[in-house]
């Protein structure tokens, strides 16, 4: 049986890359991560383009439309996976169907903007001034000449060997399945990520493109992408002094976004990433219940020789506090099963030696 599951968030899935760099086989160059201040750990905001909180999000629109906008979108990336690519590297982007942003500031003094979250890509790149062409956003474009951070990239640094060269700039090239593109130079900038516990995290010394000639299928709510993939190039390896390459996020659900709820989706980087929100004794598959501890579960039956038992919902589910109950069947860990007191209950047991 194939499933063919609908997902809002287009920004995971597979589609194709082509980048035309050499050097972002060894991009991170350790020298630009020395004498950084040490950070344990911070926690951003993952912010759904339909939510409440997203700067972009439309109240016109209703729920129905909603669903209907996200199953187009889920659908649709589909059609990126019979692109035929000649070069060697590939990505998991669809950059005009990304759904979660991140707001991130870039500059001395930061300039806040919006960028496509990608687990699938490497290079982090936002639109810069002069834009020899770019696409609308609805957020200032970023101008390195008020920036007293940014630096390029020259020709003759080890970052440049093998790439196209202007004007003493090393030039960076990325296209995409859908004939999507990002050109502009290769430079070096500071970061500010808004933690969510208040603290601002700035990290200085990271390599990204400044996208002078930019265009495809881009919408107006990003001004380019930030690349949490595995390669050398990805913010999350340039990151690993103060994160160790350790990062998790936790998305809402759709239905939550299409009910305008408040709920926001969270990406944790370092010493924040570990997961904890579901166990209670041992007892790990969990679910939201009614007041009186009531979900509604398919019939359960227990197959003896010559007998079944059906079991209710109280013989295999337990309130472990308000609202929540877990299923209370666990490995045993040997040959021996065990039908617990739990799951008599409400029987008249006999035994017959």
């Amino acid at each position: 049986m194939v499933l063919n599951i609908v997902s809002s968030s287009i920004i995971f899935q597979p589609w194709r890359l082509i980048l035309k760099l050499s050097l972002l086989c060894w991009f991170f160059y350790r020298s630009l991560v020395s004498g950084r201040k040490s950070i344990n750990g911070f926690t951003l905001d993952l912010i759904h383009r339909d939510s409440l909180l997203s700067p972009y999000h439309d109240p016109s629109n209703t729920p129905s439309e909603r669903l209907q906008k996200a199953f187009h979108r889920s659908f649709s990336w589909a059609s990126f996976f019979g692109v035929k690519c000649v070069h060697s590297i590939k990505s998991t982007l669809t950059p005009n169907e990304g759904e979660f942003l991140m707001k991130i500031s870039i500059g001395t003094p930061p300039i806040d903007t919006f960028v496509i979250a990608d687990t699938g890509s490497d290079l982090t790149w936002t639109q810069c001034k002069p834009c020899v062409n770019c696409f609308k956003q609805l957020t200032p474009i970023f101008n390195p000449k008020n920036s007293s951070s940014y630096k390029t990239i020259g020709c003759h640094n080890k970052l440049c060997q093998g790439s196209l060269c202007n004007n003493n700039r090393c030039n960076y090239e990325v296209s995409y399945g859908d004939l999507s593109q990002t050109m502009g130079d290769l430079s070096i900038e500071t970061f500010t990520f808004a933690s969510s516990s208040g603290k601002h995290v700035s990290i200085p010394n990271i390599v990204f493109g400044c996208g002078h000639d930019n265009g495809g299928s881009f919408t107006n709510v990003t001004s380019g992408i930030i690349g949490l993939g595995g390669g050398n190039v990805s913010i999350v390896n340039q990151m690993h002094h103060e994160i160790k390459g350790k990062f998790t996020y936790c998305l809402i659900p759709l239905e939550l976004l299409l009910d305008s709820s408040n709920a926001t989706s969270h990406i944790n980087f370092g010493d924040n990433v570990i997961v904890k929100d579901g166990t209670y004794g041992g007892l790990d598959l969990c679910y939201e219940s009614n007041e009186n501890g009531i979900i509604d579960v398919p019939k359960i039956v227990a197959h003896f020789t010559n007998a079944d038992l059906e079991l209710s919902t109280s013989n295999i589910f337990t309130q472990v506090e308000e609202g929540i109950v877990c299923l209370t069947i666990v490995p045993g860990g040997n040959q021996i099963s065990i039908l617990g007191n739990m799951a008599q209950a409400n029987f008249l047991i006999g035994y017959d030696l």
